[in-house]
């Protein structure tokens, strides 16, 4: 399965077989073991590709998207199962994804919208603040 096929289905992950799977196994593309001496950084990232969706934090999640790392397959999980207005670390990885074809999934760009037309209204709220003084 591709992430496109993945990202299209209306089944959520966590009441299918995906969310067994590792983005490794999604993606068949295993990283193997991370490199001999490798910082932590990167040995938590071998790792993280490695663990099922299921098993995923929300920091999980933030952290893989700001890499680019499958956002095919994480974009759709991120927004399922975050309230994304709520963690402004993920809603801001998720602003900042480029690659993940947002125009062929407007239910999901919409989920991404919400909270930020909300927070830019509240912003619009805030009085005497010093950037909307004339």
């Amino acid at each position: 399965m591709d992430s496109a096929e993945f990202a299209a289905s209306t089944m959520t992950p966590a009441t299918t077989s995906h969310a067994s799977k590792s983005l490794a196994e999604l993606s068949g593309v295993d990283w193997g073991p991370p490199p001999r001496g490798a910082s932590l950084l990167v040995q938590e990232r071998h790792a993280l590709r490695r663990k099922p969706i299921r098993d995923l934090y929300t920091e999980d999640l933030r952290r893989l998207l700001d890499i680019g790392c499958e956002e095919g397959f994480l974009v759709p999980v991120a927004l399922e199962r975050s309230k994304v207005g709520e963690n402004v670390a993920l809603l801001c990885a998720l602003l900042r994804v480029r690659s993940y074809g947002w125009r062929s999934h407007a239910e999901q760009l919409q989920k991404l919208r919400d909270p930020v037309y909300h927070a830019d209204n509240l912003f619009a709220q805030v009085e005497n603040d010093p950037d909307t003084r004339s």
